[in-house]
């Protein structure tokens, strides 16, 4: 469920989602023929814990990949 507003062009307070925790997942040799791995892309809406404390969950939007230079 959607606790704040802080997306709220996208998905407003209150909002259920389901979620695929494996869509995003590392690719590796012996995962890449059972997972259903994707590359992300900016635009896409990413659903992670939150790395300090993981009993929080972050819905955000991507704006940058590695090697991009994120300004103000």
């Amino acid at each position: 469920m959607i606790p704040t507003g802080s997306m709220e062009d996208t998905v407003l307070v209150g909002d259920h989602l389901l979620v695929d925790k494996l869509a995003y997942a590392p690719s590796g040799a012996a995962s890449e023929s059972v997972l259903p791995y994707e590359a992300i892309h900016r635009g896409d809406i990413i659903v992670f814990r939150y790395p300090y404390d993981i009993k929080e969950t972050y819905i955000k939007r991507v704006i940058g990949l590695p090697g991009d230079r994120i300004t103000w």
